[in-house]
This record gives structure tokens, sequence and C-alpha cells, in this order.
């Protein structure tokens, strides 16, 4: 299958950008958030990720962090994920303006969505691949530096 060929302002002419940002989840939290993504090959970023965790995610090339990133320029608005639907939904405003998005789940958040919607979530910005660009905060703020976005 071939994938579309897109123009948009992100690496490899994606659409938009999107961060999937995790805040402090619990060790059982953290076990399906990394097999989901897992399952998919997408990288995201967390703050305050569990110790028997850390490992296994840097190996991955994570973004690991201490503190949620200062907003800026190197981080973009920040967005409630509560459900998939308001993800798909704003996802697709993105691609429509060329944003950058960090979905943000607090535990709380995490609990909301559950292990199958954020399994059925991943899937579909999998699918949405070649026009969306999913990867940790850093590594999208490193290209925009680098690139000028």
């Amino acid at each position: 299958m071939t994938e579309p060929t897109t123009t948009g302002p992100w690496k490899e002419g994606r659409l938009c950008a999107a961060t999937l940002l995790y805040i402090n989840p619990t060790e059982t939290q953290m076990a399906w958030v990394a097999a989901n993504h897992q399952a998919v090959g997408i990288r995201a970023t967390v703050v305050g990720a569990p110790d028997a965790f850390a490992s296994e995610l840097r190996a991955r090339n994570w973004d690991l962090r201490e503190q949620p990133p200062e907003p800026g320029t190197a981080a973009p608005a920040k967005r409630s994920g509560v459900t998939a639907d308001r993800v798909r939904e704003h996802v697709a405003a993105d691609k429509a303006t060329g944003a950058w998005s960090a979905w943000e789940w607090d535990r709380d958040r995490l609990d909301t969505l559950g292990a199958e919607a954020h399994a059925s979530l991943l899937r579909w910005l999998g699918e949405e691949h070649a026009r969306v660009w999913c990867a940790p905060l850093r590594d999208i703020a490193d290209w925009k530096q680098t690139h000028g976005s």
C-alpha cells in the first residue's frame, strides 16, 4: 500500500504534529501505556515515569522528564486528552492549521480514558502516520529548532 503524499510543514511533509505526554502514571497505567505504544511504534514523553519502566523507556528513546516542560516555543499548548474522540477531533483541526499539540494525561485522565480506548487511539494515530507526526516533545522541539518551523 502506498502512503499518501502530503506537503505539510512538519517532518517528511506531515500536516501536523502531536505529542502524547503522560504525567506521573502509576505502574499499572505505565504497563498498558508502554505496551500500547510499542504495538504501534509511537514514542512519547513521560514526566515522573515509574522507576520500574525507566530503563525500558530510555532504551526505546522515549523522552523522560522530572518536571513538565515550560510553556513556550519548545512546548506546544497542552490539551487534555480525556476522550479518544476529543483527540481525533482536535487532530483533524490541527491537520488543517499545521499545529503541534501535546496531549496530556495524568493519572485521573488515564483512568477515565482506559487501556482499551488508549490502544484504539494509538492504532488510529498509527493509521494517520503519513499525515500526523507523533513524537516526544524533545524530538519535535529539536526538529523545529533545526528547521525553523
